[in-house]
Parts: C-alpha cells; sequence; structure tokens
C-alpha cells in the first residue's frame, strides 16, 4: 500500500484507489479502480483512521461510483467504514452508479443495513 499523492491523499493497494480531499466543507473519498485482493480491508481500514484523525466531525461524501469491480471480500469493510463514522457520528452519504449492475446490487442491499444508522445514508448518484 502506498500513498500516491499527499494534497489530495490518494493511496492505492492492488488496483483499488481511494482519494481523500477537503471541499466545500466534507471529505470526499472517491473509491476508483478495481477491487479484487483478499484483503481490501486494510486500505480501507487506513483510509478510515486518517479520515477520522483528520477531518473530526466534517460531513463525509464516499463516491463509488467510479469504481470498476467489487468483489464480495470489498462488501464488509465498506460497511465498517460506514458503521465507524456513524458511531463517531459523522454525517456520511455514500453514492453509486445505477447503471452499473452490480453497484446497484451490492448497494441497494447496503442502503438497507445502512437503515439502523442514523448518521449514513446510502443513494444513487447516478
Amino acid at each position: 500500500m502506498k500513498i500516491v499523492n499527499q494534497t489530495m491523499r490518494t493511496f492505492e493497494n492492488e488496483g483499488l484507489m481511494i482519494s481523500v480531499h477537503a471541499a466545500g466543507g466534507k471529505t470526499h473519498i472517491l473509491f476508483s479502480g478495481k477491487s479484487d485482493s483478499r484483503d481490501p480491508g486494510a486500505l480501507i481500514r487506513r483510509v478510515r483512521e486518517e479520515i477520522i484523525k483528520t477531518a473530526g466531525k466534517q460531513p463525509a461524501l464516499i463516491d463509488i461510483s467510479e469504481l470498476e469491480f467489487m468483489n464480495s471480500a470489498t462488501v464488509s469493510p465498506i460497511l465498517d467504514l460506514l458503521k465507524s463514522f456513524n458511531d463517531a457520528a459523522i454525517d456520511t452519504t455514500m453514492i453509486f452508479d445505477t447503471r452499473k449492475d452490480w453497484q446497484r446490487i451490492n448497494f441497494n442491499c447496503m442502503k438497507v443495513i445502512v437503515k439502523k444508522f442514523s448518521c449514513v445514508t446510502v443513494t444513487a448518484g447516478h
């Protein structure tokens, strides 16, 4: 795992890239590339720790729409990310691309799960 860009803070591991930057009073988190490693949670946990440490209670926007592929090993770490933000009382919105069948299926399921969270919503961005 390496940090690719310090200004935007771009993290990369085995094809999965997560870029983090602050703009408009929010922390923007963009997932891109392909998440098909055995342990994508290592990268996602690292990003989560950085955000909670540096962004405080600033609202978060997680954009998954640029993600090309996500294996089943990625679902749990993303849910853990959302739960951590909810537990930290960080207002969080996750958007996904309904034009991609695999995203629509995975994230419609996540929408149901996060209904129990008070600070997190999952919504279609496209």
